[in-house]
């Protein structure tokens, strides 16, 4: 995590992705705290928060008073789960290997479990914001092809969407295909990449408030506007 977070989370940012960060400072703490307080969405996954530093084991997990904060707490950390949980009615999680077991306090709430009762999907309200927590390594399953974490995503990621107001809005696109949007100022697009990972052509419909300036790419790539 960038250590210029421990000033403060700049104010133009209102959703903060923590991938699997397991070193945690005092004052990055207590800045992601205030980041949440004051209306920020923070989403983090696996054993967010365990280490200082320097190192050293935080007496709670996540540590620096967050885990008081936020209400929940790593009671124990297990590498062979063998767990498995319905995230949607097409799409069920096998957990085979690392998973939290979490203890909740009464301000979190479990949105989702698996079939041994262990809370997968965590949030807790803070201030006028929202924290979310998976407490497996979700970005490995996503690397891995997991079926069902995916799904589990999207479900955290619904959860996001009131937060989130994008430069971009992304009104379609094709499976298997990336876009991302470089930012100047806050909602105001200076770049947009578009990824397609497909054995085809894809499409991608965005809603910008003007045309592009220039497009450059494939000599297949096209626009279509409809004004």
């Amino acid at each position: 995590m960038p250590e210029d977070l421990a000033h403060g989370v700049p104010e133009s940012v209102r959703v903060l992705a923590v991938p699997c960060n397991v070193s945690l400072s005092e004052p990055t703490a207590a800045a992601l705290r205030g980041f949440v307080e004051r209306g920020g969405a923070l989403f983090t996954e696996g054993r967010f928060g365990l280490l200082t530093e320097d190192a050293y084991l935080h007496p709670r997990v996540p540590g620096g008073g967050l885990s008081e904060a936020f209400g929940l707490r790593e009671r124990r950390f297990i590498c062979d789960a063998k767990d498995r949980a319905s995230i949607a009615p097409d799409a069920t999680l096998e957990i085979e290997d690392y998973c939290q077991l979490l203890e909740l306090a009464p301000h979190a709430k479990r949105v989702l479990g698996s079939e041994k009762g262990r809370p997968l999907l965590v949030t807790s309200n803070l201030g006028t914001g929202l924290y979310l927590h998976v407490p497996l390594l979700l970005g490995r399953l996503l690397h891995k092809n997991v079926p069902g974490a995916l799904a589990l995503f999207r479900t955290a990621f619904d959860l996001l969407r009131p937060f989130l107001h994008p430069a971009v809005p992304v009104l379609y696109k094709d499976p298997q295909v990336d876009v991302s949007v470089l930012v100047r100022a806050p909602n105001t697009p200076s770049l947009i990449g578009i990824c397609n990972y497909r054995h085809g052509v894809a499409t991608v419909e965005l809603a910008w408030r003007s045309p592009p300036h220039a497009i450059d790419g494939c000599t297949r790539a096209r626009v279509t506007q409809s004004l």
